[in-house]
């Protein structure tokens, strides 16, 4: 053998060792090393997408509870107390309602907001069956109707009325708004409807308890205040311009 075939030998000898070498030990290692890139970067998508839902569920949990502190607030400030899962005990509420608690109410707060009232509010007989919820637990007051109303006072007054409405302690609307009259004497005519929130059972009535009869045989609740035939005969509660909240002693003044 020549002499300088060795080194020549020995050479290639080196070159398919580290051949080789990278065959076996460093290109799987690189394939591997790519692979746990990949799956890192992956992952790393998985833990944002996951850190942005955790922040989604938090906010919206938030607006949740937001929302019940809202929905709670306005129970209190909205709210009457009445269960439409007792029928008996609802519509009977609701003639008190009716007759002694939302007219003198109204009349009150009309009065505080400068206004004169020309044609008084006129609520209609409590109907001889009980309420139902509207949507959710609104109920109207009263059920079905509107409230005519004709107030007297100036441009201020009258705007101060209508801004006054989201204070009073029921949901009132406004419709039909006309105005009469020039400079200071001016007249708003409109038809006021009211609402207020209540406690509902399933479907806003529940089936109707064993039948407890009051006087003359008429739905009965015991405890309630105040007449338990209201709008017999057909008579309205009424506010007059000036006087007394329902059922008050004549000349009454005003509360």
């Amino acid at each position: 053998m020549k002499p300088f075939i060795v080194p020549i030998i020995a050479v290639i000898v080196i070159v398919l060792i580290s051949a080789a070498a990278f065959m076996l030990l460093i290109k799987p290692q690189q394939e591997r090393i790519a692979t746990l890139k990949q799956d890192v970067e992956q992952a790393e998508q998985v833990w944002a997408r996951k850190v942005d839902a955790e922040q989604k569920l938090a906010q919206a949990k938030e607006e949740l509870e937001q929302a019940r502190r809202t929905l709670a607030q306005a129970r209190a400030e909205k709210g009457i107390r009445m269960s439409l899962s007792d029928p008996q005990e609802a519509m009977v509420a609701m003639w008190f309602e009716m007759r002694h608690t939302a007219p003198p109410l109204l009349e009150k707060f009309i009065t505080k907001t400068g206004c004169e009232i020309v044609q008084g509010s006129q609520f209609p007989a409590p109907a001889m069956s009980p309420p139902t919820a509207l949507q959710g637990d609104l109920i109207q007051i009263p059920p079905g109707g509107s409230i005519p109303l004709t107030v007297r006072g100036n441009l201020a007054e009258i705007e101060n009325l209508y801004r006054s409405l989201k204070y009073f302690p029921r949901i009132l609307t406004i419709d039909q708004l006309s105005l009469s009259g020039q400079g200071d004497e001016l007249e708003a005519s409109f038809t006021l409807t009211m609402y207020a929130m209540v406690e509902t059972g399933p479907g806003g009535v529940a089936a109707a308890p064993a039948a407890r009869t009051g006087m003359a045989g008429m739905p009965g609740m015991a405890g309630m205040p105040g007449s338990m035939e209201p709008g017999m005969g057909g008579e309205p509660a009424m506010m007059q311009p000036g006087g007394g909240p329902p059922g008050a002693p004549p000349g009454a003044p005003a509360p």
